[in-house]
């Protein structure tokens, strides 16, 4: 046994490995060759390109921030302008207002107009033409169909009448009662308008009209006297006062 074979397996009885020093020193070789990559190293034009695009980004950002700011100040002066509000509870009390009436009518009302025809008002109806099937005008009556519905269904052609005339009654109904809603919160709700400052005063010379500022009248050409000043009239007035109270 050559000094470069390696001691056979005693324990496994494998043969033993022969080893090859030029295989071993040629391996270490292209070891030695490979090229370590080194870390790459961002240059002055990468890094301004970057700067670049960091700031572009930044500005997008900030307008799309402030366009989004601005729609929702738009949005809340919207709100806070009180037509809105009164709208949308003048829509809700409207929509429950209706539920309301058309209850009146059609429970309160209609039952009692009702007893003069045969059945409900809104199921009165005339029929004009039967159906048809095939192009052929199929035998019908009256006394087939209950309501207006039913005959719609068959495919015939009927005039509703009645139920015309209840849309007029509910709608006369929900006119007067919004006149005397409204008259009465018009009453309730009014506030008195305060005094308009007089624009024209009497001439002291024809009694006519004039304006305040006039110191001629048109009337009869007279000058119009300028009325005092009030620390004039008060001045005035001290002796008067002083002697009532010394004849006290």
């Amino acid at each position: 046994m050559t000094s470069s074979e390696p001691p056979p397996d005693i324990e496994s009885g494998a043969p033993p490995r022969r080893h090859f020093p030029f295989l071993h020193n040629k391996n270490q070789q292209q070891k030695s060759n490979q090229i370590t990559p080194e870390p790459a190293h961002a240059t002055s034009g990468d890094q301004s390109i970057l700067k670049d695009l960091a700031q572009e980004l930044k500005n997008e950002t900030n307008k799309g921030t402030k366009a989004a700011k601005g729609v929702w100040t738009n949005f809340k002066k919207f709100l806070n302008r009180g037509n809105v509000v009164d709208m949308a509870v003048g829509i809700v009390m409207g929509t429950a207002f209706t539920s309301v009436v058309n209850s009146l009518v059609n429970d309160i009302f209609l039952p009692f107009i009702s007893l003069g025809t045969p059945t409900q008002l809104s199921n009165q109806f005339v029929l004009l033409r039967c159906p048809r099937h095939n192009g052929v005008t199929l035998p019908c009556n009256k006394t087939m169909y209950i309501t207006p519905t039913d005959a719609k269904n068959a495919g015939a052609v009927t005039w509703n009448w009645g139920n015309f005339i209840q849309v007029i009654i509910n709608f006369l109904i929900i006119a007067v009662a919004v006149f005397f809603i409204v008259k009465t919160y018009a009453r309730a709700f009014r506030r008195a308008d305060p005094p308009k400052p007089p624009s024209t005063k009497p001439c002291p010379l024809c009694t006519k009209d004039i304006p305040l500022k006039a110191k001629r009248c048109p009337e009869c050409c007279g000058d119009i006297p300028e009325p005092p000043k009030e620390e004039e009239t008060q001045d005035e007035n001290l002796p008067t006062i002083q002697m009532e109270e010394k004849g006290k």
